[in-house]
């Protein structure tokens, strides 16, 4: 979802619109039921759109996948672009929030030299 809203250069404004504009059954009642839990406490963000539908929609045993995934990258056979790639896109999936140094040096670490 991210990468079509960076696709068009959606603003970060009128993601979350945006996103739910779309949203249909299931999903719907879902965010329905977010934005009565949030109301009057606080304003919904997308920051708070894609941790809860990531929750609510991805299973722990595929997130538990992904965290492995992104824990035992390596370059292999991949350019180094494909594998940055690769990285920025498995990086969301740890639980263990990284400072850049760290991830800096993770990333150096799965190169191949």
């Amino acid at each position: 979802l991210e990468k079509n809203l960076d696709a068009i250069r959606c603003p970060q404004e009128y993601r979350l619109d945006l996103a739910v504009h779309y949203l249909k059954d299931d999903a719907m009642f879902w965010w329905d039921g977010v934005v009565e839990a949030a109301r009057g406490r606080y304003e919904l963000t997308w920051a708070d759109f894609i941790e809860g539908f990531t929750r609510e929609y991805f299973p722990p045993e595929a997130m538990d996948k992904m965290e492995n995934a992104f824990e035992d990258l390596r370059q292999g056979n991949r350019t180094v672009r494909e594998y940055k790639e690769e990285f920025n896109r498995l990086r969301r999936f740890s639980t263990k929030h990284l400072s850049e140094a760290d991830q800096i040096r993770k990333f150096m670490k799965g190169l191949r030299f």
